[in-house]
């Protein structure tokens, strides 16, 4: 059903923009009931598309993406931003970060 209003850009315009929802439900049940009546005429078409084979996928020329880099031994949660830093802590943390 998608896929048949997005090949048909006005019918969908007109069961999206209906002015109240009877409205659009009756649009799209016409619709529904006109892709019925279509494919009921074109039995035939349906065996010849599967009998087309599959075209491979294309592999990927991209480089592999880039390994996690490893995390620090100790990770701390405490920063030099926090406020109850004391003078000595903002110190040795300062001075680890340099």
């Amino acid at each position: 059903m998608y896929h048949a209003l997005s090949n048909d850009p006005d019918a969908a315009y007109r069961i999206f923009e209906a002015d109240d929802k009877r409205e659009g439900y009756a649009e799209l049940r016409d619709f529904s009931r006109a892709l019925k009546a279509e494919a009921a005429q074109e039995p035939a078409r349906l065996p010849a598309q599967a009998a087309v084979p599959a075209q491979p996928r294309p592999v990927s020329q991209a480089p592999r993406p880039a390994g996690r880099t490893p995390a620090p031994s100790r990770s701390s949660s405490r920063s030099v931003y926090d406020d109850n830093v004391s003078m000595d802590d903002f110190v040795a943390m300062r001075d680890k970060r340099g």
